[in-house]
């Protein structure tokens, strides 16, 4: 079968549910072997769809903030995980930020600074 009669998850289920055509009809042109692995791709696809219009609807702000959490998740998670309950990550998580920031400023005058000229060999 050529990928150009492929059917996309969202394709077949409008093809099976709004044209009302029987699903025997629908998913040998889908590439999946059953309606419930279409199905889970459709729903993960939506998902994504969901995930794509709020990052482009945040602001520059919302964005940064964003990513200063993630950092705060990848550099302490795991002392959150095993120090704190789950209620408390919220505010742990606003008292790291600061240090975080500090961290990543550090970095950037650290790698801005010339750590003197090489010596040339003769």
């Amino acid at each position: 079968m050529s990928t150009e009669l492929l059917l996309t998850p969202q394709q077949a289920i409008q093809r099976w549910l709004v044209q009302g055509l029987d699903y025997d009809d629908v998913l040998p042109f889908t590439g999946f072997r059953s309606l419930y692995a279409l199905y889970e791709a459709y729903l993960e696809d939506q998902e994504n769809w969901r995930a794509v219009k709020r990052d482009m609807a945040m602001t520059a702000g919302d964005m940064e903030r964003e990513d200063e959490i993630r950092e705060v998740w990848d550099t302490f998670g795991d002392y959150l995980r095993e120090n704190l309950y789950p209620a408390e990550y919220d505010e742990e998580v606003q008292r790291l930020i600061p240090l975080i920031k500090k961290r990543q400023q550090a970095q950037r005058v650290a790698a801005s600074k010339n750590f003197g000229r090489r010596r040339q060999c003769s």
